[in-house]
């Protein structure tokens, strides 16, 4: 079997080949396969056909993404939305099993409609509750499975890994920010999940071996405030403690309203169930890397 993973110069997307055997991946860059050109896709279609398809390529940044809020001829919504049409209908073509890797924040995470939410919970609905790049991901999900009701779509919570990638996860943007004397103020009274890397691969190796078809979320157990992250990290990783200075989002909301929901996170006990897999906590998952990031 071949698998095509599209995005696997990201972060999530190095990981993937780093973890998957060689003969088996076909990571191509953009020049080789541009997402927003059907033509490029069918031509790549017709000579690799891929069995498996790991869509991960998309236009991430929140800030860069409320810039273009609205705009359809944006690169955030060619890519995000239109992008992935052109890989569902090619895999639809082509009869690729697709996994599309989608991020929490689809969902609002305000105090009206807060998370953590399950599976089966509906992406929000309303896009002035969303990000744009919420938004345009969201849209994206909408789309994969009105075409294959036979694919997977596998949202994630913030990213961590053993191995250090061309970007930084989660947990080494602190500790960047933190050894650059930049650390900005933790939010205290904002809720987000964790993913880590192994788990993460496991449930794609089931997944590709299982062919299952629907949504799956890969997160930690429970979910934490950023500050309470950051004490965590910095005290495993830098053997320092009570340095990180509180912070509020509630606060930073009003100057920067739809960007980051306050009350998210995924739950994950209809995954576990299904898979027969066991995830972690999100301290759980720090103690899995500490060793490897203390040198980041």
């Amino acid at each position: 079997m071949k698998e095509l993973i599209t995005g696997g110069s990201g972060l999530i997307g190095s990981y993937i080949v780093r973890g998957s055997p060689r003969k088996k991946i076909v990571a191509p860059s953009r020049e080789e396969l541009d997402i927003t050109s059907w033509i490029s896709i069918k031509d790549f279609f017709d000579r690799v056909k891929p069995d498996i398809v790991i869509h991960l390529a998309a236009q991430t940044g929140i800030f860069k993404g409320e810039k273009e809020r609205g705009d359809k001829k944006g690169i955030f919504w060619q890519t995000n939305v239109e992008g992935t049409r052109n890989i569902v209908r090619a895999c639809a073509t082509y009869k690729s099993y697709l996994i599309h890797i989608s991020p929490e924040v689809v969902f609002a995470g305000t105090k009206e409609r807060p998370g953590p939410y399950t599976e089966d919970d509906p992406p929000e609905d309303n896009p002035n509750l969303l990000s744009w790049y919420g938004w345009t991901k969201r849209e994206a999900e909408i789309i994969v499975f009105q075409e294959i009701s036979s694919a997977v779509v596998v949202r994630l919570s913030s990213f961590v890994g053993r191995d250090n990638q061309p970007r930084p996860d989660y947990a080494r943007k602190i500790l960047q920010a933190f050894d650059e004397r930049k650390l900005p103020p933790m939010f205290t009274d904002q809720y987000i999940g964790l993913t880590y890397q192994d788990e993460f691969l496991q449930v794609l190796k089931k997944l590709i071996k299982e062919r299952l078809p629907g949504i799956f979320h890969v997160a930690s157990t429970n979910q934490f405030t950023p500050f309470e992250f950051a004490n965590f990290l910095l005290e495993k990783a830098r053997g320092v403690k009570e340095i990180v200075k509180p912070g509020s989002i509630e606060d930073f909301l009003r100057k920067h309203p739809l960007t980051f929901p306050q009350f998210s996170g995924l739950k994950i006990e209809k995954t576990q169930k299904k898979l027969g897999v066991k995830f972690s906590t999100w301290q759980e998952m720090l103690e899995k890397i500490v060793e490897n990031i203390k040198e980041f």
